[in-house]
């Protein structure tokens, strides 16, 4: 599934973890593309691409 997917209670498998989402916002690089921020229960937020692909449980 694509980051602009992803909805908060989600699970997103980062470094081998499952983490659940608890919050997305919307950002944007510096080159003016778009960005995603995931905000997860436990853990350090990540920041990917918009467009990229995601391993993600509902």
């Amino acid at each position: 599934m694509t980051a602009l997917r992803v909805r908060p209670g989600d699970l997103v498998h980062v470094r081998g973890a499952w983490r659940e989402v608890r919050h997305v916002r919307d950002d944007r690089f510096l080159t003016g593309g778009a960005a995603v921020i995931l905000l997860f229960h436990h853990g350090a937020p990540l920041r990917v691409r918009a467009g990229d692909l995601l391993a993600v449980r509902r």
